[in-house]
């Protein structure tokens, strides 16, 4: 299994975590868009630390990391479902892109937006995005805004990403634990996040420790849209701009996903039952 994600806690420390692994995700974004080089492995680390943070969601329940700034990438989101559904998409002008950007360089003076779906309701958390990356800018945000001490590794190599999460259990007190995991964590090397199975990436950091290891759980681009939810946009006009549209359009409209680019058509027929019944398009 290529792209997948393996949950764990520790059994006698208030402690989970997630070792996540994608060979083949990025390739399928990178298949649906040509994204320039310097922004894939940035793309590539938001999608792997969204699947990292959504692992312990409940089955319903989706996580979307949004990145908005003044630079060339000024637009950068990953989402992933508790099912592990994922879909990243970024918006950039690539004139103002230059081969040797930073993190900083690409976003700017950017924010980060963390937003929580769960049975029909959002949650959503902003912080300033960190000029020394997204993995401290997240755990900042879990320091601060959940009170839950978190720890990020994040690892690429080429198409290829990686990434360890150890976050305390909700209610924890104790920082001793996390401290002495996450001084464990930091000893392991990028080859070793991207190489390694969960099994013996976990036995070399924490043999020491009773560990439960939860089934790989596999990761796929997926995305939401649907003939539905792009004919509910375009009910969203109402019937005397959809009227309009379907004429300027010469009776078709094409509705285009921006983050897996699928089409949907819809002809003057499929709209009919919801136009004003004096509507003739021709």
């Amino acid at each position: 299994m290529s792209d997948h994600r393996h949950g764990f806690v520790f059994q006698e420390r208030a402690l989970r975590g997630v070792h996540a692994q994608c060979d083949g995700l990025m390739s399928d974004v990178l298949a649906r868009h040509s994204y320039p080089a310097i922004l894939q492995p940035l793309l590539g680390d938001l999608m792997l630390a969204c699947a990292l943070l959504s692992a312990h969601l409940k089955d319903d329940s989706a996580l979307t990391l949004q990145l908005r700034g003044p630079g060339p990438l000024s637009l950068a989101m990953a989402e992933c479902s508790a099912q592990g559904d994922v879909r990243v998409y970024g918006h950039y002008e690539a004139e103002r892109l230059q081969p040797d950007m930073s993190f900083s360089d690409l976003l700017g003076a950017a924010q980060l937006a963390l937003t929580l779906e769960h049975a029909g309701q959002r949650y959503q958390g902003i912080v300033q995005l960190q000029a020394a990356g997204l993995a401290l800018s997240l755990e900042t945000y879990f320091a601060q805004s959940e009170q839950l001490p978190s720890l990020i590794l994040l690892a690429h190599q080429g198409e290829r990403h990686a990434g360890l999460l150890l976050q305390a259990l909700p209610g924890a007190t104790a920082t001793e634990d996390f401290e002495y995991a996450s001084v464990l964590a930091r000893t392991c090397r990028d080859a070793e996040l991207l190489d390694l199975d969960s099994a013996t990436l976990l036995h070399r950091l924490y043999h020491e420790d009773d560990l439960s290891l939860a089934p790989a759980a596999p990761l796929r681009f997926h995305c939401r849209c649907d003939r539905q939810r792009s004919l509910d946009a375009l009910l969203s006009l109402g019937s005397a701009d959809l009227e309009k549209l379907l004429m300027e359009r010469h009776g078709s409209i094409n509705v285009d996903c921006e983050l897996c680019r699928q089409r949907q058509t819809f002809t003057t027929f499929d709209l009919l039952a919801y136009l004003q019944p004096t509507t003739r398009v021709q």
